[in-house]
């Protein structure tokens, strides 16, 4: 049952609908926030349910894989500006949970501008300032989601 709500809300990720699709922001965002706040109180969270899964991209655990999944719709394909907030808020959590798994998907992304120097030192400041900017913690509470907005 978990893998098919995972698949529906993967779905809604993809949606070309914005309310869809900043539902589904909003609902990622509220797993990370569950995963993020479970592991700072010593708890399993996701348990196994975030286990790395051989049939994802990857390899990657399921909030892995949603990280992903927002970050190539926001970079890559559909950047509305409706959706950047619940983006931001979805992305904070998953991103303190799955840094490995972000630093991974940085390193995808600048290899994609290996002959183009300039767009990939942008890029390199632009992920600086993302993870590190603005005073940003590493707490997923209503200040740092603020921050991490700008």
């Amino acid at each position: 049952m978990f893998t098919s709500l995972m698949g529906t809300l993967e779905f809604g990720l993809k949606h070309e609908d914005v309310e869809v699709a900043g539902e589904s922001l909003s609902a990622a965002g509220a797993i990370g926030s569950f995963q993020h706040h479970s592991l700072v109180d010593g708890r399993p969270g996701l348990g196994v349910h975030n286990a790395p899964d051989a049939s994802r991209e990857g390899g990657c655990g399921i909030l892995a894989h949603l990280m992903r999944t927002v970050l190539r719709r926001m970079i890559f394909e559909d950047a509305s500006m409706d959706l950047v907030d619940a983006a931001a808020d979805a992305l904070l959590p998953l991103m303190l949970v799955e840094r490995t798994a972000f630093e991974g998907v940085a390193g995808e992304l600048l290899a994609t501008l290996e002959g183009d120097a300039g767009a990939r030192n942008h890029v390199v400041g632009a992920l600086r300032e993302l993870t590190a900017g603005n005073g940003l913690t590493d707490r997923v509470d209503r200040a740092n989601k603020r921050r991490f907005r700008r």
